[in-house]
């Protein structure tokens, strides 16, 4: 089942498909519209994340667009292309995923794990250089576990392009 971001998300680009929006108000209007509730950081990440940027109008305005996102490292690529430059080793403890990566790498990578909305993560803990990423049950963290390797064996494309 979508969580409520994903499902925001895709309401967001629906929406800037479907009207000229020219700021980030008449973006949460049009959202609660639609039965959608996002504060000010949430939709500035959500912007961020989805790859939105501001483009002018024929009218000297301007409107939020999706149409480079195709130029943006997808989240799923950023993740694959840190894995392999700074994870050294994971392993399972329990009900828990233990990443250990080059010094002064956990945070940005957690991050990328956290906003990967996998069904298996329940959170994430970063210190310098370890990951503590828990999951509901052994048996989720084994399939986390499973995932994690297939992004280690996966080759990291040089145009950041890997479908998410």
């Amino acid at each position: 089942m979508p969580r409520q971001k994903t499902l925001r998300q895709k309401e967001i680009l629906r929406i800037i498909e479907e009207k000229p929006i020219a700021t980030q108000e008449e973006l949460v209007t049009e959202l609660q519209k639609r039965g959608f509730r996002a504060s000010q950081a949430t939709l500035s990440k959500d912007i961020r994340e989805l790859g939105l940027v501001k483009v002018p109008t024929a009218d000297g305005g301007y409107r939020y667009t999706a149409e480079f996102r195709s130029q943006i490292e997808t989240p799923r690529a950023v993740l694959i292309r840190r894995f392999h430059e700074c994870v050294t080793d994971f392993e399972l403890a329990g009900a828990l995923v233990v990443v250990r990566t080059t010094p002064g790498y956990a945070p940005s990578i957690a991050y990328e794990i956290d906003r990967s909305d996998w069904e298996e993560v329940t959170g994430t803990i970063a210190g310098d250089d370890t990951i503590f990423i828990a999951c509901p049950s052994q048996k989720e963290a084994r399939a986390l576990e499973k995932r994690l390797q297939e992004l280690m064996e996966s080759l990291p494309s040089a145009s950041g392009q890997q479908a998410a």
